[in-house]
């Protein structure tokens, strides 16, 4: 974890160019002595994140994690000029010391909502409803835990089959493309006669977009890829979900159950 401080040492680092990679260059720029520029060059050689030898050169780790911060710079500088109407050039230093004031947990959950409202946004320029095939463009690559209701087909009631899974759902973005992990649970119900089923799933099919297809499954937990993600807006509530077409096929007691076909209507909250 780095502090304020370092960070601005890293970035700077990281900006120069050619020539300009000199101790002296580097106090001049963050206006600090050149024994506080040896002090904390020495600091990141330790840590791996500048190249050991003479030059003023980060390693891939440096690199890589000076690329991280001015994304995450810019993607908050972005948030907070919208919402105070400050210019982003002008807050930029503000919300690298805030980044490293806050804690990892804080800025992460801050990071992820911002992203899950551009998703959204991005979601309602579609008119009426579309089939998603992938996230490319919508959701950065990353693990959601979003929340979700196993409905009737077409129908839009509450199915019982809702409480053979463990709420909220993964999803799982890699490259644009998602998939959707279910953790199936045992169902216990009360038959019209007074006695006691218990159901559990067997096996689950998925939507692909041309027919059905079996989620993989390890642990009692099944996969699904998005691969025909029907996303729409509900006026009269005025939320945004998307539905993926499901078939189950459950079991009771030694019973085998018929299929069942059900919606998996998923919600970004």
């Amino acid at each position: 974890m780095l502090t304020p401080r370092q960070a601005r040492y890293l970035l700077a680092i990281h900006e120069m160019r050619g020539r300009e990679r000199s101790m002296s260059r580097l106090a001049e720029t963050l206006g600090v002595s050149k024994p506080s520029v040896t002090n904390m060059i020495n600091a990141f050689k330790q840590k791996g994140l500048v190249d050991k030898g003479g030059s003023l050169v980060l390693t891939a780790q440096g690199k890589a994690l000076a690329n991280e911060i001015l994304s995450r710079q810019a993607l908050l500088s972005a948030y907070f000029s919208r919402e105070l109407g400050l210019a982003a050039e002008d807050i930029r230093n503000d919300v690298l010391a805030l980044m490293f004031e806050m804690s990892s947990k804080f800025t992460e959950s801050l990071i992820r909502k911002i992203e899950t409202d551009a998703a959204k946004a991005e979601l309602r320029r579609f008119s009426g409803s579309v089939y998603l095939t992938n996230f490319e463009g919508i959701l950065p690559d990353g693990i959601y835990e979003l929340p979700f209701r196993l409905l009737k087909e077409n129908n839009g009631q509450l199915s019982m089959g809702d409480k053979g899974f463990i709420h909220p759902a993964r999803l799982v973005v890699t490259g644009g493309f998602g998939v959707i992990s279910l953790r199936a649970v045992p169902v216990t119900h009360k038959a019209l006669r007074g006695d006691l089923l218990k159901g559990r799933l067997a096996r689950l099919f998925y939507w692909n977009g041309a027919d059905f297809a079996e989620a993989a499954e390890q642990d009692g937990v099944y996969s699904l890829p998005v691969m025909g993600m029907h996303w729409r807006h509900d006026a009269e509530k005025n939320v945004d979900f998307g539905v993926v077409r499901i078939k189950v096929h459950a079991s009771v007691g030694i019973f085998n159950m018929p299929d069942s076909v059900a919606d998996l209507a998923i919600y970004l909250e």
